[in-house]
């Protein structure tokens, strides 16, 4: 095959009380995660219209986007799924 995904994004839920343990676990072992979508009525200017989308709140609070791009290696990403089995 010569085409790759060019899927950038791939983004699992935790429980929310677990998400900061989920990161720094993470952190702890060199995987750097990140965090998108957060509930844009969080921002200043979408304040006013805080609460009007709870399950975009619920979700936002609960995301961890996963390292991934087109030359992921295969250790690399069962250094991942290890991490991630580890810490839940």
């Amino acid at each position: 095959h010569t085409h790759k995904s060019s899927r950038h994004l791939y983004q699992i839920l935790v429980n929310e009380k677990k998400r900061d343990d989920v990161i720094n676990h993470f952190y702890k072992n060199e995987i750097y995660p990140g965090v998108h979508y957060v509930d844009n009525t969080l921002y200043p200017m979408y304040f006013n219209s805080y609460g009007t989308c709870p399950d975009a709140h619920k979700y936002s609070k609960q995301l961890i986007t996963l390292p991934i791009h087109v030359d992921l290696k295969n250790e690399e990403c069962e250094k991942v799924i290890q991490s991630l089995k580890e810490v839940l």
